[in-house]
């Protein structure tokens, strides 16, 4: 899922918009300030390709001051910009600590915004992590398909579908042939 589509999606939900502020890559994290929701990109803004959506929440809770809601199960301190701007923000947070999406799919966009309507309706990180997603297990693929779903009805989304928004054939195009291309630079870069 693009960064367009994330953003237009949080704009236009009336809970959500009250506390979104942008869809960014981690590097462009400014300083987060109470009552605040953030979808970042896990790459840096110079780089060709995304990869992965995770988000940054810190709508006050009685568990924590700010949250780190990663269906790849990412911590804060695996993210320099990421980690600098919680810590600065708050000792006080909180971080899924499972993977709850299937490694194959490319959901992790949907993810984020089921995580984001239910943040901004004031479910908890915690509570997401716990009642929804309490049995990660290796028909994780189901519940995503479910999310992407939910996503498209929940922010009626009209760019893609439901199955582009599961599995971005393109995108893992992309993704092979960037690692491709850069295997190819560094055996240049040995041989010379």
């Amino acid at each position: 899922m693009d960064a367009q589509t994330i953003d237009h999606a949080l704009k236009s939900d009336l809970c959500c918009k009250k506390y979104y502020k942008n869809t960014l890559s981690c590097d462009q994290l400014p300083k987060i300030v109470k009552n605040s929701l953030y979808i970042i990109n896990l790459s840096e803004s110079w780089k060709n390709l995304g990869s992965h959506w995770v988000v940054c929440c810190s709508i006050p809770s009685n568990d924590y001051d700010i949250a780190l809601c990663c269906s790849g199960g990412s911590q804060i301190h695996e993210n320099k910009y990421i980690q600098h701007r919680v810590l600065e923000y708050s000792n006080n947070y909180y971080a899924f600590d499972k993977v709850i999406q299937d490694s194959n799919d490319t959901a992790c966009g949907s993810i984020s915004l089921v995580i984001s309507w239910l943040l901004c309706r004031h479910v908890s990180a915690k509570n997401i992590l716990n009642r929804f997603f309490n049995n990660v297990s290796s028909e994780a693929y189901i519940r995503d398909l479910f999310a992407c779903h939910l996503a498209f009805c929940l922010f009626d989304i009209k760019r893609g579908t439901v199955a582009s928004m599961f599995l971005d054939e393109n995108f893992k195009k992309k993704v092979k042939n960037a690692k491709k291309n850069s295997r190819k630079k560094k055996l240049q870069s040995i041989k010379h």
